[in-house]
């Protein structure tokens, strides 16, 4: 008897990969002149399950800057100095990111202004504050990095400590 194969490519979604399951796929075969039914009532039949390499991976940096101070040689040294953060969150893995977090101590403090989180392009994102947490709200499409800015004002407490700012 003859035998065909037919080949060919599936590309997989993001949606695929997001829910984290394997692809099953199913191959029925039916003819005419064949009228033979396996016991589950259908015609020739085969399938097989190919898992889906899922890895969610965020990563993040943080990084300040200090504006002029109003000390020698610029330094923070005055009540209301201010420290401009910057905090870069990336989707490094394959999959959509949903319900990010990123908690930092300073997002809940008095002395925090101007906080805005932007995409690469310079939209803003969509997240919730509360309580020193940020959740981002929006799905974090792989690849996706966003941009958390704000600006911390030294408090006259902190210079008498005459230590760093842990940021």
């Amino acid at each position: 008897g003859a035998v065909y194969t037919i080949t060919y490519t599936y590309a997989i979604s993001q949606a695929e990969i997001d829910a984290n399951d394997s692809i099953l796929n199913e191959v029925i075969v039916t003819s005419t002149e064949d009228t033979y039914t396996d016991t589950e009532g259908t015609d020739e039949y085969s399938d097989i399950d190919t898992d889906v390499y899922y890895n969610p991976d965020v990563a993040i940096v943080k990084a300040a800057a200090v504006g002029i101070g109003s000390g020698p040689e610029g330094q923070l040294s005055a009540e209301g100095d201010t420290i401009d953060y910057t905090i870069t969150v990336t989707n490094e893995g394959n999959t959509t990111l949903t319900n990010v977090v990123v908690t930092d101590d300073k997002f809940s403090s008095l002395q925090t202004s101007d906080l805005h989180i932007v995409d690469a392009d310079g939209i803003a994102v969509a997240h919730t504050l509360t309580s020193g947490v940020l959740t981002i709200t929006s799905p974090m499409e792989v690849g996706a990095v966003y941009t958390i800015t704000y600006t911390y004002a030294i408090s006259q407490a902190e210079i008498d400590a005459n230590d760093s700012i842990l940021n």
